[in-house]
C-alpha cells in the first residue's frame, strides 16, 4: 500500500496536467472499447492498461509475472466492459487491477515505474509516439533521461498554470513537449513513427 501511496502521488501530476489522478479516472481497458485510438487521450499511461511488451520493457517482468498481469489485465478489460460506461464501476475495477499487479511487482519495479510513467503518459497525451510503438523505438539511456528531464519540466509548468487558464494553457505546453522529445529522436525513429502512423490511418474506416 506503500508502493501505491507513492503512485498516488505521481497521479498528482497528471491532476496538474488537466487529467484526472490513477485513483479517480480510468482509462479504457486494453481491448475495450477506445482503447484502440492510439496517441492523444488525457488518460494516464497505467499497469492496469498498458501493453505487457511495454511494461516488461521497463521492468524486465519474469514469465510468471507476465503470465499473471495478463490475466489481471484481461480481467480488467472484461469488467471495465461489462461496466458499460459506469465509471465507478470501471475506477473500481481498474483500482482492483491495478492493486493486483502491484502485488506482483518487486520494490525495484515499482520505483521503476513510478519513474517512468509521467514521461511515458505524456509522449502518448503529446502524440509524440503511440503506446504500441513505444517499444520498437529503442530509446536509449540518454535519450530517455533527456524526455524524462523534458516531461518534468512540462509538469512543472502546467502545474503552475493559475487553474482559470489550466484548459487553454495547457496545450501549448504539451506541444512544446512534443517538440523537445522529437528533438531527442533520430531519423529512423521518426521513420518508424511516421510508418506506424500511416499503418493504422490505412486502417482507419473511411469517412461516409
Amino acid at each position: 500500500m506503500k508502493e501505491l501511496n507513492r503512485i498516488a502521488i505521481v497521479g498528482g501530476l497528471f491532476l496538474a496536467l488537466g487529467v484526472s489522478s490513477f485513483a479517480q479516472q480510468a482509462p479504457p481497458a486494453a481491448g475495450a472499447p477506445g482503447a484502440g485510438r492510439q496517441g492523444g487521450g488525457r488518460a494516464p499511461v497505467s499497469l492496469a492498461t498498458a501493453p505487457i511488451k511495454v511494461i516488461d520493457s521497463f521492468l524486465k517482468l519474469t514469465d510468471d509475472e507476465k503470465t499473471k498481469i495478463t490475466k489481471i489485465q484481461e480481467d480488467y478489460k472484461t469488467e471495465a466492459t461489462a461496466a458499460a460506461g459506469d465509471r465507478t464501476a470501471i475506477t473500481a475495477a481498474r483500482t482492483k487491477a491495478t492493486e493486483g499487479i502491484d502485488a506482483i511487482l518487486t520494490a525495484d519495479q515499482k520505483t521503476k515505474w513510478t519513474e517512468i510513467a509521467p514521461s511515458v503518459t505524456l509522449l502518448v497525451q503529446s502524440r509524440t509516439v503511440t503506446i504500441g510503438t513505444l517499444v520498437d523505438l529503442k530509446l536509449t539511456a540518454d535519450q530517455w533521461t533527456k524526455i524524462k528531464a523534458a516531461a518534468k519540466d512540462t509538469g512543472e509548468k502546467i502545474k503552475a498554470l493559475p487553474d482559470a487558464d489550466r484548459r487553454t494553457g495547457r496545450a501549448p505546453l504539451i506541444a512544446e513537449f512534443k517538440t523537445a522529445a522529437e528533438a531527442v529522436l533520430t531519423v529512423d525513429q521518426k521513420a518508424i513513427i511516421e510508418k506506424a502512423k500511416a499503418a493504422a490511418a490505412a486502417k482507419a474506416p473511411a469517412a461516409p
